[in-house]
């Protein structure tokens, strides 16, 4: 059985059923033989290209963790499809995303090829091979698709390593090719983002030329425009076009004359509306541009002005090394997971509801979570682990408070592993490697503790 898809309840009982009840009622056997499919999760980690799907789900390619993550049209994290490897179905570090209908093209750099699923991550078919021949790649960077009403009558592929353009069939027919590599105004120097204009030409990123260089779809030069910085993904809205500058974490937008009109970012950072290695970008239906930020593993959404808008995603790893459950009144369950440095919250079906916390060392965020406890004031209690903290949320997962620091005084922790709150709002901790159980008020007030290390009666050696 693979653990990372499944929780066994008898391996992971809370820490509130050891410590608090001696005795076992019939109400709590439920466990004994309950299996619970683990869920799709959410979370980013280097998110690349996205495309929207005809009902305005955003997807997002998730380089690293080799997958495609669905959010809806209000950034709800929906579902996730993929996974690593070279088999047919399989993607290595996909870079962009293409969609139209019912189809999903993924330009699938390790692997050097292109892979077409449908919307549900079901794979349909295959391109494309390692190599400089025609139809074969050297890390395929953009895909575009050139349309015919609804029907996809060219696929045109950004060939990073061979410093050119390819163009195929639906189906993978390789049809033509144009650049080589080079300084000189039809050359390419690393072909990073393609895009087809309102003026049916084909705009191609070349990036350590810092400019757009626009061919017509034969391959013949026509012009150039100069960006802020080394240019990646791009896309149109209507007449204008914006262009990712990721290593300047600038965005520019430029009219149809190639003049500049916008430039969003500055310097590298994670606050709203900047970025760290943005790259990609797409416009959805309603106008509104959708940026990736790779280093800060989320997407941000600017309106056609520059405008920050909004924020969705954040870094989260789709392996899973659940640690604890805690079983809530309504029959979900919360779950700590180490390796991602998330809590979470999911049914009995194994359906994601929500995050209470993800990873950081920041109010309501944290590393290596090992416990969580849902107290009779309705609150969730954290054991914040590597921080030695606990941190205290609503039943929404909105961060409240949090005490705790490093140390061995009272109130402090080293490794604080276990955790319940009793009918009293008596909070107890165990203090791993202090060997010791701490108790706090409701206010996370040190009260009082009990233990210290040894193996006489009432002693302790890592508890846990």
């Amino acid at each position: 059985m693979n653990i990372n898809k499944r929780l066994l309840i008898p391996i992971l009982l809370h820490f509130s059923v050891l410590f608090l009840f001696g005795q076992r009622g019939a109400q709590d056997t439920w466990y004994l033989d309950k299996e619970l499919q683990l869920p799709d999760m959410p979370g980013l980690s280097d998110p690349f290209g996205l495309a929207f799907s005809s009902d305005g789900d955003s997807y997002v390619v998730d380089h690293s963790n080799d997958s495609v993550t669905i959010w809806d049209s209000n950034g709800t994290f929906k579902k996730r499809w993929g996974t690593n490897g070279s088999s047919e179905g399989q993607i290595n570090n996909p870079r962009d995303i293409a969609i139209a209908g019912n189809e999903v093209y993924i330009a699938d750099q390790s692997n050097n090829r292109v892979q077409v699923f449908d919307l549900n991550g079901t794979f349909l078919r295959k391109w494309g091979t390692s190599g400089s021949g025609d139809g074969q790649f050297n890390n395929p960077h953009a895909i575009t698709l050139d349309l015919n009403g609804s029907t996809v009558s060219k696929v045109w592929v950004a060939d990073y390593g061979n410093h050119r353009v390819q163009a195929f069939d639906s189906n993978g027919t390789f049809l033509s090719k144009f650049g080589t590599y080079g300084s000189s105004d039809s050359q390419l120097y690393y072909a990073t983002g393609v895009a087809i204009g309102p003026d049916d030409l084909l705009y191609v990123s070349s990036r350590y030329h810092n400019k757009v260089k626009v061919f017509e779809t034969n391959g013949t030069y026509v012009r150039s425009i100069t960006a802020v910085g080394r240019v990646y993904d791009l896309d149109f809205s209507g007449d204008q076009f914006a262009v990712c500058a990721s290593d300047n974490h600038r965005v520019q937008i430029f009219d149809k004359n190639s003049s500049l009109l916008t430039t969003i970012g500055t310097s590298a950072s994670s606050n709203p509306g900047l970025f760290q290695y943005n790259r990609g970008l797409k416009f959805d239906p309603q106008g509104d541009l959708h940026v990736t930020c790779q280093s800060n593993h989320r997407v941000q959404v600017f309106d056609v002005n520059g405008s920050y808008k909004r924020t969705y995603g954040f870094l989260g790893s789709k392996n899973m090394s659940p640690y604890e459950i805690c079983r809530t009144p309504q029959n979900t369950f919360l779950v700590t997971e180490t390796s991602g440095h998330r809590v979470f919250e999911m049914d009995i079906n194994g359906t994601y509801l929500r995050s209470i916390a993800s990873n950081g060392n920041g109010d309501g965020l944290v590393t290596n979570p090992k416990s969580v406890h849902l107290g009779p004031d309705n609150r969730i209690y954290v054991a914040d682990t590597s921080y030695n903290r606990v941190q205290v949320f609503d039943r929404n997962g909105s961060f409240i408070y949090k005490f705790g620091s490093s140390g061995n005084g009272d109130g402090q922790f080293n490794q604080p592993y276990g955790i319940v709150v009793t009918e009293n709002n008596e909070t107890f901790v165990v203090d791993r490697y202090n060997h010791r159980i701490q108790v706090f008020d409701s206010n996370g007030t040190f009260l009082r503790k009990f233990g210290s290390s040894g193996n006489l009666e009432g002693q302790m050696s890592n508890p846990i």
